[in-house]
């Protein structure tokens, strides 16, 4: 349009006169103003490439950052899992402390591990949910419309939004979990933070108490085992005495022989006295009737009044009544020191867990932050100007190389 005004103007002062020097001026300034539309139309596109990628972006930017961005507050919390007999963060690396210290530097580790991807699971989620309602402390008013949760969403999506207020992370060098909670108000970030390590808390109770159980069912089942197998003995041995009405056989085998030595004695000794009285004094002697009454009372005792070494209650014979006494006392010998060796292993073995259990050390208490780490409004801000800026340059060089390749 401009270009059309200028050779209009030529025109009418060619008409008015001095036509050679208009003529001159007039193609003068039809060259500059091509020019200047030439350079304004090569300008125009990046400048609005520029316009859109990069100011109108970093305007949102600024705008949100610098007056809606809600601020957030950090709690930060650390713990490490120590075991009872080595309260040291040491042992994680199992040096000098044999293979017992490097089975429990494996699990304080690999607990340490479980306790890390229980913070991101859904679990503590549903758990934190009935004892502190995240869903009404993350959808506070408080909060900015793209911070804020919405409490209708379902539990994954609320799982998702969990991932993106806490950053757990766990130090093999030193065997520490640290845990960084957000929230929109100071008190809210302590409270969801004393929250999480509470729950850290039980689940490694929870891990410990299981594992101490399974560790234990086998001594148990020994000690139970070890027990009814005694019990069995026990029961035969008494089954075997009120059968023969005996509770120990060689002991009444002794008693009996020595009674019927006892009763061969004093009718040995009466017989010669009856003797003695005869071949002295003569059949009239008055002590004669006197001492054969008691010789055959004691004859009579010797065959009626002792039972037979083997015989029962009722007269029945049992050849082996010793020999299966014998075996049921070693059988019940043996038992009883199996059934104190399962006893004394169970008690080690509580003992050992006892000094081995594993519990949480909490060194980073939560506390109340006094100043709001989140968002960091300028460094996004100045995020947002270097990608939009570093995309309006890619932009610019492909239009070039476009321009170039046609």
């Amino acid at each position: 349009m401009s270009v059309k005004l200028v050779q209009r103007d030529a025109r009418q002062g060619s008409e008015s006169g001095g036509k050679g020097q208009i003529v001159l001026r007039t193609n003068q300034a039809v060259a500059v103003a091509n020019t200047i539309v030439k350079a304004g139309s090569k300008l125009s596109w990046k400048a609005l490439l520029f316009i859109f990628i990069v100011a109108i972006p970093t305007f949102f930017a600024a705008v949100y950052y610098g007056v809606i961005a809600a601020d957030q507050y950090v709690t930060e919390v650390r713990f490490n899992l120590r075991a009872a007999s080595n309260p040291y963060p040491s042992s994680l690396n199992g040096s000098g402390a044999g293979g017992s210290a490097a089975a429990l530097a494996a699990s304080i580790m690999w607990d340490s591990h479980a306790v890390v991807q229980y913070l991101k699971s859904r679990e503590i989620v549903d758990q934190l949910q009935q004892k502190i309602d995240i869903r009404k402390i993350y959808s506070s008013s408080k909060a900015d419309f793209l911070a804020r949760l919405d409490p209708s969403v379902p539990d994954e999506e609320l799982t998702e939004y969990w991932l993106t207020v806490i950053e757990p992370a766990f130090d093999m060098n030193t065997g520490t979990i640290s845990v960084a909670v957000r929230a929109f108000t100071p008190e809210e970030s302590q409270m969801v933070a004393q929250g999480v390590l509470d729950q850290s808390e039980g689940l490694v109770n929870k891990l410990t108490a299981r594992a101490r159980e399974d560790a234990l069912r086998y001594f148990s089942d020994e000690v139970v085992r070890s027990e009814n197998a005694l019990r069995e003995t026990d029961s035969a041995m008494q089954e075997l005495r009120r059968k023969y009405g005996v509770s120990d056989p060689a002991r009444t085998a002794t008693l009996t022989d020595n009674v019927q030595s006892r009763q061969e004695e004093q009718l040995g000794s009466l017989k010669a006295q009856y003797r003695t009285v005869l071949n002295s004094v003569g059949p009239e002697s008055p002590l004669l009737p006197s001492l054969k009454n008691q010789i055959s009372a004691l004859e009579s005792e010797a065959h009626t009044g002792v039972p037979a070494r083997g015989r029962g209650k009722g007269g029945e014979m049992e050849p082996d009544i010793q020999t299966r006494f014998d075996e049921l006392k070693r059988e019940q010998f043996f038992r009883e020191k199996a059934y104190t060796s399962a006893n004394e292993a169970l008690m080690r073995a509580r003992m050992d867990f006892d000094r081995q259990q594993i519990y949480v050390n909490a060194f980073v208490h939560p506390s109340i932050p006094q100043m709001s780490l989140y968002p960091r409004r300028f460094r996004a801000v100045m995020i947002v100007f270097g990608f939009g800026l570093l995309a309006w340059m890619l932009a610019c060089l492909g239009v070039h190389a476009v321009q170039d390749h046609v």
